[in-house]
């Protein structure tokens, strides 16, 4: 089975005098294909300018999420019958809150450097550092859930914060906080958690849930920022405690 699909995709050079504009491409598609196959028939047979991310084809590297018909979306994982509805047609965008270098490629920088600004990396004494440390079965299974980010980027685009506070830590950085306070072979949570007890940390987060419904490997990115907000609450309840318990 296949139907004539229209494909409008978001095209922009920012080396040409062209504005930013939208070309129609007509496909035959087959119900098996996804939004990334088609993307790659129009590149190698009708415009070769185009230009996207994509690398492993399996939802493992995020380097292919687009808007696909204004939501977030792994194009490799995509398929189009599911998304094309009654009109028959795909509308794909760059992501949101990011720089458009070309087409559907937007710059990712912002987003990565506030992941390193958490220091996502355990921290550890040298003489931690200089010995097995274990982890028990249960904190392995309370992480679980976030080692499966693959920092697409689709919760930073999906943000409303975002859109409208460039110093917003994000909610990918935060959860990544989260996941590292959360492992107890860390020695560095109390510094992580000053970090991102702040204006652009994790109250900067109005709860909007974006973030959650558009992550394509169910991280739930709002709940991290939940678990970091109980976590400084926890430790500014014990300081109180100790200072007048």
């Amino acid at each position: 089975m296949s139907k004539k699909v229209k494909f409008i995709v978001f095209k922009y050079d920012p080396l040409s005098e062209e504005k930013p504009h939208y070309v129609s491409y007509m496909q035959e598609v087959d119900r098996r294909e996804m939004v990334l196959d088609v993307l790659e028939r129009i590149r190698k047979n009708i415009d070769p300018t185009l230009a996207y991310r994509h690398s492993c084809h399996h939802g493992v590297c995020g380097s292919c999420v687009a808007l696909v018909n204004g939501v977030e979306k792994l194009l490799c994982k995509t398929r189009v019958f599911n998304v094309i509805g009654r009109s028959n047609k795909v509308v794909i965008e760059p992501m949101r809150n990011f720089k458009v270098i070309r087409d559907l490629v937007v710059d990712l920088e912002p987003f990565f450097t506030k992941l390193r600004i958490i220091t996502p990396a355990l921290i550890q004494s040298q003489v931690s550092q200089d010995r097995e440390t274990p982890q028990s079965p249960q904190n392995v299974e309370a992480m679980k859930q976030y080692e499966e980010c693959i920092e697409c980027g689709a919760c930073y685009s999906a943000c409303p914060i975002v859109a409208s506070d460039p110093l917003y830590l994000g909610p990918a950085a935060l959860m990544v906080a989260y996941r590292t306070c959360l492992d107890e072979r860390d020695e560095g949570k109390m510094e992580r958690l000053r970090l991102v007890d702040s204006e652009e940390g994790c109250w900067r987060c109005h709860n909007n849930m974006g973030c959650t419904e558009v992550c394509p490997k169910n991280v739930d990115p709002a709940s991290a920022i939940s678990g970091l907000r109980r976590m400084i609450l926890s430790r500014r309840l014990v300081l109180w405690r100790g200072r007048f318990g």
